[in-house]
């Protein structure tokens, strides 16, 4: 992670990636085991959730530095989603028995792992890739024909004014009928 002019924005794009990988595998997570699109107001709490945890990330400097720290907030993450997914409209009654199975504690241990590496791959490529696009974007700009003179304003030459008249036609465009 950058300390110098773009350590802020890297911060808050590693806060944004965490909060919204986590609420997305979230939501996938329930989706799999067979749980309805959540309602309106549970979204809304998973929004809420995703602030809380992207705010966490990006102000904490221990959690938006240090690539160690990625699995257990992700991990936390999908503990508090899936709390909010469990309290929400769209999850109840859905599950009989535990939540907390070896199957599905292995799946989002697997999927934290993977977003986690996801996640510090593309800090560490980001910045190349920052740098390939600011060399290669002027060369690009450049190369774009531009037109000097502007381009000649187009003359109708055929505008012949509206004749109306009145008894030309049975149904008149204004006033009572006329009678010829």
């Amino acid at each position: 992670m950058r300390n110098g002019p773009g350590g802020e924005l890297a911060r808050q794009v590693r806060g944004l990636a965490v909060a919204g990988s986590a609420i997305a595998l979230a939501i996938g997570a329930h989706g799999l085991a067979g749980g309805a699109m959540p309602k309106v107001g549970t979204l809304l709490l998973l929004v809420g959730v995703a602030a809380v945890l992207a705010a966490a990330v990006t102000a904490v400097p221990t959690l938006a530095v240090r690539r160690s720290w990625l699995v257990p907030v992700l991990g936390a993450g999908q503990a508090v989603s899936h709390l909010t997914l469990s309290l929400g409209d769209a999850h109840g009654g859905m599950h009989a028995g535990s939540h907390l199975t070896g199957p599905m504690l292995l799946a989002h241990s697997t999927a934290v792992l993977a977003c986690a590496a996801l996640i510090a791959a593309a800090e560490r490529i980001g910045p190349r890739a920052c740098a390939a696009l600011r060399r290669i974007l002027p060369q690009m700009v450049a190369s774009i024909p531009v037109l000097i003179e502007p381009a000649a304003p187009r003359v109708l030459a055929d505008v012949r004014p509206v004749v109306s008249d009145p008894c030309l036609g049975s149904i008149a465009r204004r006033g009572p009928p006329a009678f010829c």
